[in-house]
C-alpha cells in the first residue's frame, strides 16, 4: 500500500522534472556577436623546425595571456588571431579569416605567396565569412592587425560597389597597427609597387561603413618617424613595434583618445584613436631591468625632445619631412632651435600625437563640404595631402577636415559638439551595429593632453 502511495507523487515529480527539460530547450538561447578576425603575417610558411620553436608567446607580449606554458609558434600566432578585437568588441565570439597571411620571400618561404596576392585571397575569404554572418540580419564585426588591416581595407573598396553588400548598421569595422595607414603612407605614393614583398600602396578606402583605426604611438608599422635622418627616433619605433605593435589589437577603449573623425560622403564615418606612450618605448628594457624611477624618467625627459623632431607633426619648423614618398617642406636655418612644443615635452602624460598634413599634392577631394576644425592626434582618410595652418603662437596645426553637410564633425547624428570643438571626442560605440554596449570614454587625462597638443594626424590606413 505504502509503495502505491508513492507512486503518484513520482509520477507527478517526473513530469515536473520533464516540463523543466522541455522547457529549457525551448528557451530563446542569447547568441553573441560574431567577431571575425583578420590576422597579420604569420608563420604559415616558416620551415616546420622554427614553427615548432616554444616561442610563441612572444607573440602575446602585453596581452595578458604572454605568461604561462610554452607555447609553439604557429599556437601563439593562433592564439593571438582569436583575441583581435575581443575588448574593442566584448562578449563576441571569434571567427578567424584563413589565409596565407604573407609577405613574399619575406615569410620564409618559397612557395610563400606576395602579400597583394595573399591579401587577394583573404579578401575573398572574408566576404564569404561576412555575408555569410550576416545573412540573417545579425550585427558583425570585423577586426583586423596589421596585414590583416590590409584584408579589410581591400574589402571596403569592394562592398562601396557590391550591390549585395549587407547594410550598414549590420557592419562595424577596426583596424589595428595597420601600416597603410603609417609607413606606407609617410614613404610610398599610392599606386607603389614594392618588389619582394608584393606589395601594391593603397589609399583607406571610402565606405559605407563605421571604421575604428587604432594604433600605438611611436609603433614603426603603424605610426613611423618621417625624418628617417634621425636615428633616435627610428630606434625608438623600432622597440615600440616590438613592445606594442600585436597588442594593440587587444586594447581596451578606456586607454585610448580619439583623435580624429572624417564622414564621407557614403555615410561611413572613420574614427582614428591613438594608445599613448607615457615613457619612449625606447626606456622600456631599463624599465624592466629595474632601473630606478627617477633615473628612466630623467633620461625620458632628455631623450623626448630628439625623438619627436623626428616627427614633422610635433616639430613642423624643424626641417623637410616624407609623405606619400615626398620629401616636403623647406630645409630649417642653420643654427635655428628644434621648436618643440611644452605639451610635447611633458613625458609623464599620455602624448596624444598626430600627423601634420603634407602639401596639397596627392589624393583627390572628396565631395563633402570642407571645414577648419583643431584636429588632435591620429589618421584619417585620405586627409594626407593638404596644408595644415599653423599658429606661430600656440604651435597649434589646423587642418582642414571634411564632414558631411548638417552633421557635427566627425559625427553620424550622435556626436558631441562640446567635444568637436574641444577638439577631442570621447570614444563612441564601434558602430551603429555593435549595440549590445558602449565604449568607455577616453580617460580624461589622455584627452586632456591630446587637446594640448592641437595638431592633427592626417593619412590612409604594410605588412
Amino acid at each position: 500500500m505504502r509503495l502505491l502511495r508513492l507512486l503518484p507523487v513520482a509520477a507527478i515529480a517526473g513530469v515536473i522534472s520533464a516540463m523543466i527539460v522541455v522547457g529549457s530547450d525551448w528557451a530563446p538561447q542569447v547568441q553573441a556577436q560574431t567577431r571575425i578576425t583578420v590576422p597579420g603575417a604569420g608563420p604559415l610558411y616558416y620551415p616546420n623546425l622554427i614553427a615548432q620553436l616554444p616561442l610563441g608567446r612572444l607573440y602575446l607580449l602585453g596581452t595578458g595571456e604572454e605568461g604561462g606554458a610554452p607555447l609553439s609558434v604557429l599556437q601563439g600566432y593562433d592564439a593571438l588571431n582569436h583575441m583581435i578585437g575581443e575588448n574593442w568588441f566584448p562578449g563576441s565570439t571569434a571567427q578567424v579569416v584563413n589565409y596565407p597571411a604573407s609577405i613574399g620571400l619575406l615569410s620564409f618561404g618559397l612557395a610563400a605567396p606576395g602579400t597583394d596576392a595573399g591579401v587577394a585571397m583573404g579578401r575573398g575569404s572574408l566576404d564569404d565569412q561576412i555575408k555569410n554572418a550576416a545573412a540573417y540580419g545579425d550585427p558583425v564585426a570585423i577586426a583586423g592587425l596589421s596585414e590583416g588591416t590590409l584584408v579589410i581595407n581591400r574589402e571596403l573598396e569592394h562592398l562601396a560597389t557590391d550591390p549585395n553588400a549587407p547594410s550598414a548598421d549590420l557592419l562595424s569595422f577596426a583596424m589595428f597597427a595597420g601600416p597603410e595607414l603609417g609607413l606606407a603612407h609617410t614613404y610610398l605614393p599610392v599606386g607603389t609597387t614594392v618588389p619582394l614583398i608584393d606589395y601594391t600602396a593603397h589609399d583607406l578606402a571610402d565606405s559605407q561603413y563605421d571604421v575604428s583605426v587604432v594604433f600605438h604611438q611611436y609603433d614603426v608599422w603603424a605610426d613611423p618617424p618621417d625624418r628617417p635622418w634621425n636615428l633616435l627616433a627610428v630606434a625608438n619605433s623600432l622597440v615600440a613595434t616590438l613592445y606594442f605593435h600585436n597588442n594593440t589589437a587587444t586594447v581596451v577603449p578606456s586607454d585610448v583618445a580619439e583623435v580624429s573623425s572624417v564622414t564621407s560622403d557614403l555615410g561611413g564615418t572613420t574614427t582614428t584613436y591613438i594608445i599613448p606612450s607615457s615613457t619612449l618605448p625606447l626606456l622600456k628594457p631599463l624599465q624592466q631591468l629595474g632601473v630606478p624611477t627617477k633615473i628612466v624618467d630623467a633620461m625620458d625627459s632628455t631623450l623626448k625632445p630628439i625623438v619627436d623632431a623626428g616627427y614633422s607633426r610635433l616639430t613642423p619648423n624643424a626641417g623637410p619631412y616624407f609623405s606619400q614618398g615626398r620629401l616636403l617642406g623647406p630645409p630649417a636655418p642653420f643654427g635655428t632651435p628644434t621648436d618643440i612644443p611644452k605639451s610635447a615635452q611633458d613625458s609623464k602624460k599620455a602624448r596624444a600625437v598626430v600627423d601634420s598634413a603634407p602639401a596639397g599634392q596627392g589624393a583627390p577631394e572628396r565631395s563633402a563640404t570642407p571645414e577648419t576644425t583643431d584636429v588632435p592626434t591620429g589618421s584619417t582618410a585620405n586627409d594626407g595631402d593638404r596644408q595644415p595652418e599653423i599658429d606661430t603662437a600656440t604651435h597649434a596645426v589646423r587642418t582642414p577636415t571634411r564632414t558631411t553637410p548638417g552633421r557635427p564633425v566627425g559625427t553620424r547624428g550622435h556626436g558631441s559638439p562640446k567635444h568637436v570643438a574641444e577638439g577631442v571626442r570621447k570614444p563612441t560605440r564601434p558602430s551603429r551595429a555593435a549595440t549590445a554596449h558602449r565604449r568607455p570614454a577616453a580617460r580624461s587625462h589622455l584627452a586632456a593632453h591630446a587637446r594640448s597638443l592641437g595638431s592633427s594626424r592626417t593619412g590612409s590606413p604594410v605588412k
